[in-house]
């Protein structure tokens, strides 16, 4: 404290004045004193406010995030479809980040686009998905993947260790949105908020590994890193403010059917209480079945597959009354259960090991099709000054194409006569024995089945999305799933779609009754203990597999010697089926499985061999269970889910092409008549069906217990069987003449065992 001067009194009191004054002013210049109590409070509020600005910082990234989110997942699909093209071009540059996360989320794209449920929550994560790896589209900057840091790290060893992270949190996300998407309504409402905290989860997870990616690219690009650095180190106080918010969203994107459930569950009593109530549960599943019975398309008469069990049972128990139709009540309700008491985590393992031979058959599928772009992608190339002729691969095709002057598309009438006329001229300017006629000499059979009455079934192998058109596109898928190795001429090919698919459909139909037939006959064998298994199976599989066997037209009078003709193409197609089914060690876990199996091409082109494969591996359990007792009913349980994805592939079909129709102004059941050898009439219209079946399944007792049942039945696809004849007839009519194939079957009962 400075010391008094000694002056007169008047002079004191001002020097005081000015010594006071100087004193304050040092004290504050100089600031509190280190420690003091003031400085503590106001270094406290000084971070308070710090942190509060921070905090809403946070707060408004998540909050634009979010907005984001809500944007971005009605439009995800288009967009992500033009996304994939530019990360394709990333991947050219720098195949170190190819290999890992964007061949994962083309992957997972692929499956999700085909599952069709539409669930908002499932698709944020995608969204966010999007959001983390489109940060790599800034590698286009990079053009040397030896690129050094400043570190003298280069960026292709920076970046590969994110790039393997990003795919694993892809592959675990898509795991965990499969296993969420397979469970039940009921189970959804019931375990909602444990799902939906793990599902925001992988928001959080994706959000950080964008920052890392981001700050990684930094380093290389001309972006300020020092700004990344600040922005990585705010990442978890962002993560936090955006899952909170999330949650808020997930609310808003629950599907109404879902918020109806949860309201019925409300009224019961609650979640936690309803789980311990079995009437209550039944109740509640009684309900979502009218819930997803609500659902049918309002302009047509189907049900939705799901929804329809509950009354194919109830039609079932009707055509079948020795069978109990508790059975299936009671499965429902077990099942249940044991659903609600698994917890999240064992739910998600057990899906991986299912959905990991999924994933990586996609993959493969994937890595497979881009050799293939790019050889088309070079051709493209080249013919881009060309015209639109020379865009067509088959020679003879694009000869018709030129000399029509036809430009990218033309009407589909036009081009299947066009085709038949370029045939029949052909045949009688050559002659059937002269040179120059190519393979006209050994395929002269095939231009019989160009005629008209053939030529609707041409039209609708060609004219994929039945627009009327036919595109240059469009002709060279055609002939690009015709297998090389088999040989044949363009008539052979096109004979195979006016004649041949009708003749493999009647013959797979005829198989496939007699699968059926043969498991109605054995049911009386089966071990009592094994009984509830197998009236299950046939309550939930027949009533939708009837339906479409007994819809189709077979053909008739078609000679042996033409049918054998197609034999080579219907055995490349089961063998290639069987071994995408092998593949997933034939467990058909979702829509999306169904189309990755079957491969490209309409539904209707592949379902009969893909029903036949998976009936044919089923009926081993039914020869199981006449000597083993089944302790567990997983074998049984997956036989069905498998049936049942099928047979929902169908009801969707069905749906695209009832939607295709009343675009066009045309009668759904008219046109349901004719498409397709009437395959979906019965889909569109199951009544007639119905109305007939008592009088169709009244069973020839002596003849189903004198059926030959051996252990060791026929597996391979007979292609010589007689032919089908146009009457109605009952799935359960068994032809008598089997021939064996031990083997097949041996190696069958092997690999379910």
């Amino acid at each position: 404290m400075p010391v008094p001067c000694p002056t007169t009194a008047f002079e004191s009191d001002a020097d005081d004045l000015i010594c006071n004054i100087a004193y304050v002013a040092e004290l504050v210049q100089a600031g509190p004193p280190v420690g003091s109590h003031l400085e503590r409070t106001l270094d406290k509020q000084g971070d308070k406010v710090d942190d509060l600005a921070d905090h809403m910082d946070a707060m408004n990234d998540a909050h634009e995030t979010v907005q984001a989110f809500k944007s971005g997942v009605d439009t995800f699909m288009e967009d992500a479809q033009c996304f994939v093209k530019i990360l394709d071009e990333v991947a050219k540059l720098h195949p170190f980040v190819a290999a890992a996360p964007i061949l994962a989320f083309k992957a997972v794209y692929s499956m999700e686009r085909t599952r069709r449920e539409n669930d908002k929550r499932i698709i944020s994560l995608y969204v966010a998905m999007k959001d983390m790896i489109v940060v790599l589209i800034q590698l286009q900057n990079v053009k040397d993947p030896t690129h050094v840091g400043p570190d003298g790290v280069t960026i292709e060893a920076r970046m590969q260790s994110l790039a393997s992270l990003a795919a694993e949190d892809i592959k675990d996300c898509a795991n965990v949105c499969d296993t969420y998407s397979k469970k039940k309504l009921l189970v959804k409402v019931l375990k909602g908020p444990i799902w939906e905290s793990r599902l925001t989860e992988f928001i959080g997870r994706f959000a950080r590994r964008q920052s890392d990616f981001k700050f990684a690219l930094a380093i290389h690009t001309a972006t300020v890193a020092d700004s990344m650095r600040e922005a990585v180190d705010g990442i978890d106080d962002k993560v936090a403010a955006l899952t909170d918010m999330l949650h808020m969203v997930f609310k808003e994107f629950k599907p109404q059917d879902e918020a109806s459930l949860a309201a019925k569950v409300d009224e019961k009593g609650g979640a936690d209480y309803v789980q311990g109530n079995d009437m209550i549960l039944r109740e509640l599943l009684a309900y979502e079945d009218s819930i997803m019975l609500a659902n049918q398309n309002a302009t047509s008469k189907i049900e939705a597959s799901r929804a329809e069990q509950f009354s194919n049972t109830e039609i079932y128990a009707k055509l079948r009354p020795d069978m109990n139709e508790q059975i299936t009540r009671q499965s429902s309700l077990k099942d249940l259960k044991n659903d609600l008491g698994e917890d999240w985590k064992t739910a998600v393992d057990r899906n991986m090991q299912v959905f990991q031979r999924k994933f990586s058959f996609r993959k493969k599928q994937l890595q497979e099709l881009s050799l293939v772009i790019h050889e088309e992608n070079d051709r493209i190339i080249q013919e881009l000054s060309a015209g639109p002729h020379d865009t067509i691969h088959n020679k003879e095709l694009k000869e018709v194409w030129q000399e029509m002057g036809w430009r990218r598309n033309v009407e589909s009438n036009l081009f299947v006569t066009t085709l038949r006329d370029h045939f029949k001229d052909k045949l009688e300017m050559y002659g059937p024995r002269q040179k120059g006629a190519g393979h006209l000499l050994q395929d002269e059979w095939a231009i019989k089945y160009l005629g008209i009455r053939y030529l609707r079934l041409l039209k609708e192998a060609l004219d994929e999305d039945g627009s009327g058109y036919i595109t240059t596109s469009e002709v060279n898928r055609f002939t690009e799933r015709l297998p090389e190795n088999l040989g044949w001429s363009l008539q052979h090919w096109i004979a195979y779609w006016t004649i041949g698919w009708q003749i493999s459909a009647a013959s797979y139909r005829e198989q496939i009754r007699r699968l059926f037939a043969q498991m109605f006959a054995m049911r009386s064998k089966i071990l009592p203990e094994n009984r509830r298994l197998v009236d299950n199976y046939l309550q939930k599989v027949w009533s939708s597999g009837v339906k479409l066997v007994e819809a189709l037209q077979p053909v008739n009078n078609v000679p042996s010697h033409i049918k054998a003709k197609f034999l080579p193409y219907v055995q490349y197609e089961e063998e290639r089926i069987a071994q995408n089914l092998d593949g997933i060690k034939y467990n058909v876990d979702a829509l999306d499985t169904v189309y990755m199996v079957i491969g490209p091409g309409r539904l209707e082109n592949h379902i009969f061999p893909l029903m036949y494969l998976l009936l044919r591996r089923d009926i081993e359990l039914f020869r199981l269970a006449k000597h083993q007792i089944f302790w567990q009913d997983d074998l049984f349980i997956t036989a069905i889910s498998n049936m049942q994805w099928v047979y929902d592939s169908v009801t969707s079909r069905y749906r695209e092409l009832s939607a295709l129709f009343k675009h066009k102004g045309l009668d759904v059941g008219s046109q349901m008549k004719i498409f397709a050898c009437e395959l979906f009439e019965f889909y569109h219209d199951a009544s007639p069906l119905w109305k007939s079946i008592h009088a169709q399944t009244k069973l020839d007792q002596e003849a189903i217990e004198g059926f030959l049942d051996p252990d060791r039945e026929s597996s391979r696809f007979d292609f010589e069987m007689q032919d089908s004849t146009p009457d109605f007839q009952s799935p359960y009519e068994v032809s008598r003449h089997f021939h064996t194939n031990a083997q097949v079957n041996g190696e069958a009962v092997a690999s379910i065992v």
